[in-house]
């Protein structure tokens, strides 16, 4: 009996120090959405297209001549995005161009919101780092988009992405 009632304490404690570790509902406190490479999916040339967890990426193989590939983002209307981390791998001689994208459910408009470009010849992994003060407003489906003129196989990778965010 006294092991259980230890064990409820103990758990009590436990519950107490989580909860104080979260920012209250509402807070103006940041939230993180993590979006992977294994989330990217091909807009076009399926046969070709590779995404993997780990340190694997999301990438064209073979090479192939111009190729798109987005993921969707998530977030509740109302929600601020603060910051955009952006985490790619460039060891090619082309570019690739990342970014945050809105367009009306309509389909009548479309607008980067956030751009970056890499610069290839890194044999690492590149982060770039960008705030932003985004609303995500009704009517409107966001995504990240990834694009390149020639897709070098795996010399040129989407990682991924790290959006920071507040709730209204």
């Amino acid at each position: 009996m006294k092991s259980l009632l230890f064990i409820g304490l103990l758990f009590s404690l436990f519950a107490t120090a989580i909860d104080a570790q979260r920012p209250p509902f509402g807070s103006s406190s940041d939230l993180v959405l993590n979006i992977p490479s294994s989330v990217f999916s091909p807009v076009k040339d399926a046969d070709h297209f590779k995404a993997s967890i780990g340190q694997g990426g999301a990438y064209f193989d073979p090479p192939v001549p111009t190729g798109l590939m987005t993921a969707p983002l998530n977030l509740p209307v109302g929600a601020r995005i603060t910051g955009v981390r952006i985490y790619t791998y460039d060891s090619s001689s082309r570019d690739m161009v990342v970014s945050l994208h809105r367009e009306q459910m309509n389909g009548i408009d479309s607008q980067s919101l956030i751009s970056y470009t890499t610069s290839g010849s890194s044999t690492s992994l590149i982060t770039h780092n960008q705030r932003a003060n985004i609303q995500i407003e009704d009517n409107w489906g966001y995504y990240i988009r990834v694009q390149s003129d020639y897709w070098e196989g795996s010399n040129l990778k989407m990682k991924g992405v790290r959006l920071t965010y507040q709730l209204p």
